[in-house]
């Protein structure tokens, strides 16, 4: 029985085997200390990258983010944390950290000294985006990190990397800090680096795992008498660094749930009161939603109605609500409804006429195409049928050769025909020619020049 279980845990076991395809030690251990040098190339690549990342968020572009985030060098060091914690070389551990430190603070300064300068000053969706981390962006730093070192251990060309450096953006959320800084938005810079925050500490935890899973060597410089103390601070950080974040998720959640409900009990009531709601401004930190509605229904019911709704729903407790109607005469809501309605069936209609009417210019265009080619091939044809002709009613024509081309000047069709005739053709025999041509392909045009003979004998 147990050597059955060990048979078929084999091949699934085969399947997950993370030493397949494993570089050798020694070239992965040189490939991420290289990731972790100050100097020279990668603070270049930094620079340009931050640069890159900047524009991008005052722009709002997303393309030139994604390409900030493709060269950026941060997560070297990164990386190189959390293989010097598996291997326990706690040489690389400080400079892994102080190329962090030195890259974080470049980038800063230097995000900070740009946005001070740019002439463009509103935050746009993508840099919001990264003001609010949660216990999802601990997620995906871990199984992006996972992934990353995966596939920085394997012996051949990966493209996990650049999908990695991705989802696990490091460079954006140091910008969104400096612009922060730039324009006074404290609040924002606190969030912003946080989840850079997190994107580090969880890209080193992911690769301090999988290095041990793997089962790469410590190095022979370890340093055996800190490995206790080194455990206990990186698992101190870990926890410091999750526990904010799960409170935020938790918090976004409530949040989320809230509006929700909020929402739906806006609309039961906007139904049963017969108004349209034209305006709702939720203030999430006081619990307070204005509506502004219009309708022959009653401020004061709506007013009422909303207060039940909030009585009876335990997420809703201590939303005060106040509602004011627009001036002016009463609207009918069920005919303003069906005015709506009928304006997108007719939006609609108007589209779907327009569509089929390009169908049906597109379609007549194709046939007419269709119908040249077909005459195109049929006149074909019946020029080789008249060259064929040509050497029954000439039996000096010993050989034939007919084509058919189309002139770019005129768009008229013209016939070629070379003739090999023993002996040559008189001037007579070739006007006849011509004429009987003429005759006999009216649609084409042929000309003298065409009618050649040869005097080989």
């Amino acid at each position: 029985m147990t050597q059955h279980a060990k048979t078929s845990d084999a091949p699934l076991l085969r399947m997950f085997n993370l030493r397949r395809g494993l570089d050798e030690p020694e070239a992965i251990d040189a490939t991420i200390r290289e990731g972790v040098t100050i100097f020279g190339t990668n603070l270049w690549v930094l620079l340009l990258a931050m640069l890159t990342a900047s524009i991008g968020l005052d722009v709002n572009s997303t393309a030139v983010i994604i390409g900030a985030m493709l060269i950026s060098p941060l997560m070297g060091p990164i990386v190189g944390v959390g293989y010097g914690l598996a291997i326990r070389d706690l040489a690389l551990i400080r400079r892994g950290a102080l190329t962090l430190l030195l890259f974080t603070g470049v980038s800063l300064l230097s995000s900070t000294v740009y946005f001070s300068l740019s002439p463009l000053s509103e935050p746009g969706s993508e840099l919001l985006a990264r003001t609010s981390p949660t216990l999802w962006d601990v997620l995906i730093a871990f199984f992006g990190g996972a992934a990353g070192i995966i596939a920085l251990t394997r012996r051949s060309f990966s493209n996990v990397l650049p999908g990695v450096a991705i989802a696990t953006a490091l460079m954006p959320p140091l910008c969104t800090t400096g612009y922060s800084i730039a324009n006074g938005q404290w609040a924002w810079a606190v969030g912003a680096f946080y989840l850079f925050t997190i994107n580090s500490v969880f890209i080193a935890v992911a690769t301090l795992v999988f290095v041990k899973l793997i089962g790469l060597p410590a190095r022979a410089d370890v340093e055996i008498g800190s490995n206790g103390k080194t455990r206990l601070l990186t698992a101190f950080t870990v926890i410091a660094v999750a526990l904010p974040s799960a409170w935020l998720a938790w918090e976004g959640v409530r949040t989320q749930a809230y509006k929700r409900e909020l929402g739906a009990a806006i609309d039961a009531v906007a139904r049963l009161t017969d108004v349209v709601i034209l305006k709702r401004d939720l203030r999430l930190a006081t619990r307070r939603v204005d509506l502004t509605v219009a309708g022959a229904g009653d401020v004061k019911e709506v007013e009422r109605q909303m207060l039940e709704s909030i009585a009876v729903s335990p997420t809703l407790a201590g939303t005060v609500v106040a509602v004011r109607s627009v001036s002016g005469p009463k609207i009918d809501v069920g005919l303003l409804r069906s005015t709506v309605q009928d304006d997108v069936s007719r939006m609609v209609s108007e589209r779907e006429a327009a569509l089929r009417d390009q169908l049906i210019s597109q379609q007549a265009k194709f046939d007419a195409q269709m119908k040249t080619v077909a005459a195109d091939v049929a006149l074909v044809d019946d020029v080789k049928r008249v060259c064929d002709e040509l050497s029954v009613l000439y039996p000096r024509v010993v050989k034939a050769d007919c084509g058919l081309t189309r002139k770019e000047s005129s768009d008229q069709l013209q016939a070629l025909i070379v003739l090999t005739a023993k002996p040559a053709l008189a001037s007579t025999d070739k006007q006849r020619i011509e004429r009987w041509l003429r005759t006999r392909l009216p649609e084409t045009e042929i000309t003298a020049h065409h009618i050649l003979t040869d005097t080989r004998r």
